[in-house]
């Protein structure tokens, strides 16, 4: 894979990492010459596409080892396996996942910062519950408390993997009439557009059986890591009311508001990340 990022003062590299008998997952990694902050282990969204955060990447690496960690729903994992089910692509897995790829970095894990943004969010705060990981911290993007989906959802998740395609039609206007503001964050609905066009079918259906009842609550009271909440009021999809609740259910938790979702996928948030960590 070629560096996405190009840049001559930061060098790139990608590798494997194998989290079960079967299945590895792809994780990228840039290092500038200089590391002056600490390292960055970032956990994108549901079947996130990577573009969609090289802004925000190419700003932190400029100061720190930044590690990306492609979940195992994304179609770049590697599973050899014929009979796949979704407790395969559980929040309790991709936890699970997280904290083998943690402790096979080259670095600390106690220096680590995690950052994840929705459903990569939600599975950093399920693998440091219990103490199972501890970093230095998390900076979370909008994690996801719970997934809503649509009264029509739950028969949509069960139809043939043949059925993918036209159903993309249905689920992008859901999307686009009830969950984005399209006049004032396009960006955010392009980003969902190319993730779903980007969508390795069979894995996106399992993933959303795994997901569709699952709450984060359980278990927050035993995370003993500072951990900083980024949202945005106009982001409907994750509900600021909820992250003002997973705020309060966090013993070390800081709220940082911003000001769109569009802002949160930027540069402009490195700042956010910086000032939470020299307090």
């Amino acid at each position: 894979m070629e560096d996405p990022l190009k840049r001559e003062s930061i060098s790139f590299s990608t590798t494997w990492i194998q989290v079960e008998s079967g299945v590895e997952l792809r994780l990228l990694c840039w290092r500038p010459k200089r590391e002056e902050q600490r390292p960055v282990l970032f956990v994108a969204g549901w079947v996130s596409a990577l573009q969609g955060w090289l802004d925000l990447i190419g700003d932190l690496a400029k100061t720190r080892a930044v590690f990306y960690l492609e979940t195992r729903e994304k179609s770049s994992a590697r599973i050899d396996r014929k009979a796949l089910t979704r407790q395969d692509f559980s929040i309790s897995r991709i936890a699970d996942d997280l904290i083998v790829a943690a402790g096979s970095l080259p670095v600390d894990t106690k220096r680590i910062v995690l950052m994840g943004s929705s459903l990569g969010a939600t599975a950093i705060l399920e693998a440091m519950k219990q103490g199972r990981l501890q970093p230095h911290s998390a900076f979370l993007i909008g994690p996801n408390a719970r997934f809503r989906f649509p009264w029509w959802g739950s028969f949509v998740v069960y139809l043939p993997v043949a059925a993918f395609h036209p159903t993309q039609i249905l689920i992008r206007w859901y999307l686009r009439t009830f969950r984005v503001d399209v006049k004032r964050e396009p960006e955010q609905m392009q980003r969902y557009d190319e993730t779903i066009k980007q969508a390795e079918p069979l894995r996106l259906k399992l993933s959303a059986q795994a997901v569709r009842r699952y709450e984060v609550w359980p278990g927050l009271a035993s995370i003993e890591r500072p951990v900083a909440v980024a949202y945005a009021h106009s982001d409907s999809l994750h509900g600021a009311e909820e992250m003002n609740r997973l705020g309060k259910a966090l013993p070390k938790a800081v709220m940082v508001p911003c000001p769109s979702n569009r802002f949160m996928h930027s540069a402009k948030l490195t700042p956010k990340l910086d000032e939470w960590l020299a307090e």
